[in-house]
């Protein structure tokens, strides 16, 4: 079975969803309804103030619902409303970045209580802090290991045998795509053609294959 990941902010008055990219605005009471309940199996949900903008490195200070406030709103919109025992809850806590390791533990020992399945430590900043985090916190616990934050970069294997189910690289990808993007572009600007980067490149072969897509086909079962 695949599964997607999906964020949902839990803001004043409403939550938004983060589905494949796009983010829609969705009333509390409706964020496990059928159309998005079809395409999601597990939500991460954040406890942030609606007027909170998040800047690189948690340099801002964050507005904070206050502790009991959010558990209310988990079990309210989330765990109770829950209409497939497949899906999954992801409780986030950001309180390690703007109070402290402790306060973080706390928050997600609150979440459980409220009804989460697992959680998920936002900017913990450093190995012994992820391991003591997995000591504290009995339940199935995710990591963001993205780049430039303030977390260290661990291996998959470090964190699993910290305790950790499950790893994230949120930006990865996208940011070799777009460092790669810009050396082409300007190597494109600068020779007038593509050809020295074809060898770099992802055939449309390659990229059928990918897709187990066969163009002669009459249709593609990977498509919707």
């Amino acid at each position: 079975m695949k599964t997607i990941v999906c964020r949902a902010q839990v803001h004043v008055g409403n939550v938004r969803v983060d589905l494949r990219g796009r983010e829609i605005a969705v009333p509390e009471q409706h964020l496990h309804d059928a159309q998005i309940g079809a395409v999601v199996d597990q939500v991460h949900s954040e406890s942030m103030a609606q007027s909170v903008r998040r800047q690189p490195c948690c340099k801002a200070r964050l507005a904070r619902i206050a502790l009991d406030d959010v558990p209310e709103r988990l079990a309210r919109h989330g765990a109770t409303a829950r209409r497939d025992e497949d899906f999954m809850v992801i409780a986030r806590t950001d309180a390690r970045a703007v109070e402290d390791f402790d306060r973080a533990v706390e928050r997600a020992r609150l979440y459980l209580k409220a009804g989460a399945d697992a959680i998920f430590p936002e900017a913990l900043q450093s190995a012994d802090e992820f391991k003591t985090f997995a000591r504290e916190v009995k339940a199935p616990l995710l990591a963001n290991m993205t780049e430039f934050g303030k977390s260290p970069l661990l291996s998959s294997q470090e964190l699993s045998d910290f305790g950790y189910r499950m790893v994230i690289f949120p930006q990865s990808a996208f940011r070799v795509s777009m460092k790669a993007t810009e050396e082409f572009l300007r190597d494109l600007k600068k020779a007038g053609t593509q050809s020295g980067w074809i060898q770099k490149m992802q055939t449309r072969e390659q990229l059928y294959k990918l897709l187990d897509y066969d163009p002669a086909a009459e249709s593609w079962k990977g498509g919707c």
